[in-house]
């Protein structure tokens, strides 16, 4: 057997800057390109409960070549992107990186690991299912493009409310279980100065909120959306995301991860949204 020109490491001790060049330059080449500074990869690791003890990489003449993160909340882990630069890969650095750091999450008292992948990432869907990954759930990326149709005028607009308070008091308006990266915890983890929350208030109390980051480079990326179930989409989802229309005119709203049969889906199709990415969510038990 030949053996393996690289070797596999914890991710304690690495320099976040040399991780974040990792995630950087492994992802590069994906459909969803994204770029971590180092202060937004902190944030990340952050608000995602990432664990260093229980990440890896993968090195290879003394350079970074791979990387994956674990992401803990008491028994429940999350790999938080498995990545490993275009020029090492079909060396069996993904797998070994995903079977040393699932190994380490049972062994630290994980029970259930959960991941995110793009439907067309066919290589890497494979490589989990001979892992013994299996679909738990299907995810949708909704967006509006700017060239839609007009909406019409709401009789309602948006206010703006605290988002610490908005996602307290009305994150259990879901009807459905949702990812890591759209889970309570991680939304008030993620709240700063860039992120704000709007609602369809009446008697004074929301009914329906959308919070996101605002407006940038023509888009507005929408971190979540509820509607209180007791009022209804049509009566308080559906001028809600009419407001959003109105009050955000030259940005292309966006909402990632939303659970393939959530009752907003009937909404946004309703509203001229149409699907930019879909994802298979896995599961593993321990």
């Amino acid at each position: 057997m030949t053996p393996r020109s690289f070797t596999v490491e914890q991710a304690v001790g690495f320099p976040p800057a040399a991780l974040a060049d990792a995630f950087n330059a492994g992802f590069g080449d994906y459909p969803l390109p994204f770029h971590f500074d180092t202060e937004r990869y902190l944030r990340f690791v952050l608000a995602h409960d990432i664990r260093p003890e229980l990440s890896f990489v993968a090195l290879s003449g003394g350079q970074i070549v791979g990387i994956v993160q674990v992401g803990r909340r008491e028994d429940a882990g999350w790999i938080g992107g498995l990545a490993v630069l275009p020029a090492h890969r079909r060396r069996g650095i993904g797998r070994a990186l995903m079977e040393t750091a699932t190994a380490a999450a049972f062994a630290a008292g994980i029970r259930t690991l959960s991941l995110e992948v793009l439907a067309q990432n066919e290589a890497a869907l494979r490589l989990y299912e001979r892992l013994g990954w299996r679909h738990d759930d299907e995810l949708l990326t909704w967006y509006r493009p700017l060239e839609q149709d007009l909406l019409p005028v709401p009789g309602e607009f948006l206010e703006a409310v605290d988002a610490t308070a908005i996602l307290s008091g009305c994150f259990h308006w879901h009807d459905r279980p949702l990812c890591w990266q759209r889970q309570q915890r991680t939304l008030q983890q993620l709240l700063d100065d860039s992120i704000g929350a709007w609602a369809i208030l009446r008697n004074g109390r929301p009914v329906a909120y959308a919070l996101g980051r605002r407006p940038h480079n023509g888009r507005l990326h929408l971190l979540d959306v509820a509607v209180d179930p007791q009022v209804g989409i049509r009566s308080a989802g559906r001028p809600l995301l009419q407001a959003l229309y109105h009050t955000f005119r030259q940005a292309v709203p966006l909402l990632a991860n939303e659970p393939v049969d959530s009752h907003l889906n009937h909404l946004f199709v309703a509203l001229g949204y149409r699907v930019l990415h879909r994802q298979y969510a896995l599961r593993l038990d321990g």
